[in-house]
This record gives C-alpha cells, structure tokens and sequence, in this order.
C-alpha cells in the first residue's frame, strides 16, 4: 500500500518484483532502481536539516518573543504564536522518519524503522499531522479576523473580534478538535514488513524492511478520511486566498492611495504593513504547502509512476519544511516592533533614549491608528 503526508511517506512498490520475473534480472540495477540518488542524498542530509534548524530556532525565538514582550501579547499575535507551535512540532517530528530510515538503509523512502518501533511511529505522525492540521486551521482563522477587520470593521468590533483572550480560547479549541480527530492514528497506522527484489544481503544490502504505513489492512474507511484531511485542507486554502483578494480589493478602495493628510499617511503605511505581512505569510503557505496536498491526491486517485513518486516526494518535503520555518523571517523583516521586541529579549540592552522615544511615538501611532479602524491594532 501506498502512503504519503506531509511529513512522512511510505512508498513501497509491491509489484516491482513482477518486472523481473521474465529472465533472470540483474540485481545491480535492480538495487540502483530502489536506492538514493545523488539529489535525493544532498536533499536528505544537507538541505533537510539546515531548514529544518534554522525554523526551529527561529519559532522558539517568535514564541518566546511574543510571550516575554507585553506589547507584542496581541490577538493576531496570539495566532502567530499559536502558528509557531505547530511548526516547531512538525519541524522536530515530520523529518525524524525519514532520517532513521535513511540510516538503516540505502533504499529510499521505505520507512524502514525497525519492527519495535510501533509506539514511536504511531506518536510521531499523530503529532506531525495535528500539528498539520492546526496550521491550517490558525492560516484559515486569522484570515477570517483579518477579513473582518478590513472589509467588515463595524462587525468586527461589534462581534468583538481582535481580543487576545478570545483568540487564546480559539486556538485552545483547534489542538482540542484537531487532537481528537487525529486520534484515530493510534488505531490505523501500522508497521508492515515487505520483501524487496533482489537476494537477501546481496552486495552487503537486505531484502526486508519493515515500514510505517497509515493502514495495513481493511483501509477504505481510514483511506477516505485521509483523502478528507487533504481535500479539507485545500479547500481551507483556496478560501484563504478569497478573503486575501476581497482584502486587497478593500484596501485598493479605500484610503490606500490617501495623501491629503499626515493621518492618512500614516494609515497607508500601516495597511501597506499589514498587507504585505498577510500576503506574504499566505502566499508561501500555498506556494509550499498546496502541492504537497495535491500530490497525495494524484497517488490516491491516479497510478503514478514509483520513480516519479520519490523525485516528488523529497523536494515537496523540503518545499513544507521552508513553509514552516520562514514566518520568522517574514515577521522580521517587516514587523519593526518585532524586531525591537527581539532585541530586548535576546540581545539584553537597554535601549537608549532615543530608541525609546522613538517606540513612544509608534506606539501612540499605533493606538491612534486602532481607534479609528481596528484593522491596524496588531501592527
């Protein structure tokens, strides 16, 4: 059986000892048809664990920032916390599959993880694909809020939207039904032993490996529902990118383009902020994260061949580990305050007057900004 996420594949061709069973095969080509290749070994132990240290660093830096500065304790900031969990997860466990199997043995994306670690297997894609499922949920939720906010205000602040303790309430709920939905995960996923083609410990290499599958047996049940996750999560997408349209539409219409008095300026810039920082966060969630989604449908619904399967499947991995750890980045670049904030938690200076004046004025700036259109509270 065939099964791959975000974090995880397992990708055994059952039949590839059909192809050979004509004449006697060579086993060298055999062997070369199921190990690394030279792209897959640089992207496995090179790319792979520079992105995945740099994005768990830089999450525990936005965590803790948001957390150690009062300023920063925001309703859209409780979200980019919230965010910066769920890929700290996913960035600590969705690679850690791949790694031991790569260990074990030179052939690729088996799993091969050894017949006593059922219990870590189970956890560790419990884990990833709530971790998953809570990024989409938090992308999809302070898209929502940002909609509101711009295109909406008076909604916004009678339905009071923008309150950090009601954004903690809701990020509480989406581990609370994202943690139950994947329970299932301790039921279905399994370790599922397979022989490859070629003789055992032919050229030093065994036959045999032992892989983590999603299902063994009896999966058309556990095969919808993870059909459901993928097509839920695309939809999730493709509603993201409406909002950030009406958004921009709004935006354009409104007083973006103002230049008649000092407030208006202000403004802009503000909108221009906040847009560009949404617009960036979404389009590489999409960019990064959509295709991965769409492959597994493309397995699921079509027979793909098993040499196209792999070349895909290591460089969408990489494609969702960036996702996961370039939101500090974006959040740096284009968030000032955060960038102070971050000085003053890790950096241990006292800023000088100056500076201090100068963050007096932007947040007065920014207060004044928040009373006349909640949608620049959080910048």
């Amino acid at each position: 059986m065939n099964s791959t996420s975000y974090g995880n594949t397992s990708v055994i061709d059952e039949t590839s000892s059909e192809n050979f069973t004509t004449e006697k095969p060579n086993w060298d080509d055999v062997i070369q048809l199921h190990s690394y290749t030279s792209t897959d070994r640089i992207i496995i132990s090179i790319f792979m664990p520079i992105v995945v240290i740099v994005g768990i660093i830089g999450n525990i830096i936005t965590i803790v920032v948001i957390a150690n500065h009062r300023r920063l304790r925001t309703a859209v900031n409780v979200y980019l916390a919230n965010l910066a969990i769920a890929d700290t997860l996913f960035l600590m466990l969705a690679p850690d599959l791949i790694w031991i199997s790569y260990v074990r043995t030179s052939v690729h994306d088996v799993f091969d993880i050894g017949a006593d670690m059922l219990w870590f297997c189970r956890l560790n894609i419990y884990i990833v694909d709530t971790a998953v499922q809570v990024a989409i949920f938090t992308i999809f939720w302070m898209s929502v809020e940002r909609f509101m906010a711009i295109c909406h205000p008076l909604k916004f602040r009678s339905n009071k939207f923008g309150q950090p303790s009601r954004s903690i309430t809701i990020c509480c709920i989406m581990w609370l039904v994202s943690l139950s939905w994947q329970a299932r995960k301790f039921v279905w996923i399994n370790l599922v032993s397979s022989q490859l083609p070629w003789p055992d410990m032919y050229n030093g290499i065994p036959n045999s490996t032992t892989a983590c599958v999603y299902c063994a047996e009896n999966c058309e049940i556990s095969n919808h529902l993870f059909v459901a996750d993928i097509f839920l999560s695309l939809s999730l997408i493709v509603v993201v990118v409406a909002l950030y349209t009406a958004i921009l539409i709004t935006l354009k219409r409104s007083h973006f383009t103002a230049k008649n008095s000092t407030g208006n300026k202000s403004r802009s810039k503000s909108e221009r902020k906040v847009f560009i920082t949404v617009f960036l966060t979404v389009v590489v969630y999409v960019t990064f994260m959509a295709p991965f989604g769409i492959l597994n449908l493309v397995i699921y619904y079509t027979d793909l061949n098993i040499n196209v399967i792999v070349s895909l499947v290591n460089i969408l991995r990489v494609a969702a580990y960036t996702n996961s750890s370039v939101n500090p980045i974006i959040y740096n670049a284009i968030n000032e305050v955060f960038r102070r904030a971050f000085l003053d938690v890790f950096c241990c200076k006292r800023r000088s007057k100056t500076t201090t004046t100068a963050t007096s004025k932007h947040v007065i700036t920014t207060v004044s900004l928040a009373t006349s259109n909640p949608a620049y509270v959080h910048e």
